[in-house]
């Protein structure tokens, strides 16, 4: 990845039901050097979601966004 640009990943934290995964887990496994990279956004956020049945209902997504650092 070039330095200056960004890396954005989106994930359901909701994986299985009554299991949630917070944006720091959706992070971790990269294992991004703090020297190299910049933590610009990390947070979850709900979305309302209609099922096939019509109910509705609220999930949650991980918003991670980094950048590389220039050098």
């Amino acid at each position: 990845m070039t330095p200056g640009g960004p890396l954005l990943i989106v994930d359901h934290a909701s994986v299985r039901p009554r299991t949630w995964a917070d944006p720091e887990e959706t992070l971790a496994p990269l294992d991004l050097s703090l020297e190299e990279w910049h933590t610009e956004r990390l947070e979850a956020r709900e979305r309302e979601t209609i099922r096939p049945n019509g109910q509705r209902s609220t999930v949650t997504d991980n918003v991670v966004a980094v950048r590389r650092l220039s050098r």
